[in-house]
């Protein structure tokens, strides 16, 4: 049903429409699609708890990975006026085998939330070689998460006091899903 919501609002904003009508068409829309990432982290995190969440074992390119999970991010990046910049270390082997959309969910994940807590500047992706595995790295020009809660935020329902302070919204499921799909990758 939310795709449904999402479609005939895209094909209502391509009729003429007046000034307001399309600011609360963008709202629906706006709405309609943080719903749908609330309803996919649910039923993703419901998944990985009855341990039902299967993993696809395939080779991909790495940086092809990070560039269409940036890409994914771009356009809400750049309405803030911030910069996404990737850099994927040539170390890095050609090809890796594992769940290259799962791998992109949680790169998305990361972006996302480095572009929803940054006002200006930019979000920096990393990806590198260290200790013979793949780290990825992201950052921001943000505004930071206090040391004490770096740890906390990656267990469901918990967010920085910051991002609660500030009415950032959000069920604090995304980086507790992103946590748990890269443990089972074997990773961390």
């Amino acid at each position: 049903p939310m795709n449904g919501i999402i479609g005939m609002a895209q094909l209502l904003a391509q009729t003429d429409l007046l000034p307001h009508q399309r600011s609360y068409l963008a709202t629906v829309e706006d709405s309609a699609h943080i719903l749908l990432r609330l309803l996919n982290d649910i039923l993703d995190f419901s998944k990985i708890e009855a341990g039902k969440l299967e993993l696809e074992s395939m080779d991909f390119r790495v940086s092809e990975c990070v560039a269409r999970a940036a890409q994914m991010l771009v356009l809400r990046a750049a309405e803030k006026g911030l910069e996404i910049a990737c850099r994927v270390a040539p170390e890095i082997p050609e090809h890796l085998c594992g769940d290259s959309d799962r791998i992109q969910q949680v790169l998305v994940n990361l972006i996302s939330n480095a572009v929803k807590f940054t006002s200006s500047g930019e979000v920096t992706l990393s990806a590198r070689v260290a200790e013979g595995h793949v780290s990825v790295e992201v950052s921001d020009t943000g505004i930071g998460i206090p040391a004490e809660e770096q740890t906390q935020i990656f267990s469901e329902f918990q967010q920085s006091t910051r991002s609660a302070a500030r009415g950032y919204g959000g069920l604090g499921l995304g980086l507790a899903i992103s946590k748990r799909l890269i443990e089972l990758h074997h990773g961390d």
